[in-house]
């Protein structure tokens, strides 16, 4: 369990960093490719998880295999291409492949939440 959650941790890290980048911040435009990476390396294998749950419970079909080898094919060329050439655009253009990736993610139920009825209008509960 300490490792799913290790690896939920640092994607969810990966991902707050993609949706920084999208302003002008100024944080992610001096990131190194490694960056890219380790968030690749994460979202691949949590993805390959997800896959291989939905393949032992018969819910994938070939389609659905080829469309994330293929996928993880693109992003991997993405990742390369920020590495050799690392402008924001191409910095963007992996961090979508990563979250295409993270969509074949095995979903993780999230705890639930307090009903918006409960919370006051000041936003304290």
């Amino acid at each position: 369990m300490s490792r799913f959650f290790a690896r939920t941790l640092l994607c969810s890290f990966a991902l707050l960093t993609a949706c920084a980048g999208r302003g002008e911040d100024a944080i992610l435009q001096n990131r190194s490719p490694s960056v890219l990476l380790t968030s690749y390396a994460i979202a691949n294998g949590m993805a390959e998880h997800g896959m291989i749950a939905r393949i032992l419970q018969h819910r994938s079909s070939k389609a659905d295999i080829a469309r994330l080898i293929a996928i993880d094919h693109n992003t991997w060329q993405l990742i390369r291409q920020a590495a050799y050439s690392p402008t924001d655009h191409n910095f963007c253009l992996a961090d979508e492949g990563i979250a295409q990736i993270l969509d074949y993610a095995t979903p993780v139920p999230q705890p639930a939440g307090k009903p918006v009825s409960a919370v006051s209008k000041s936003g304290s509960p």
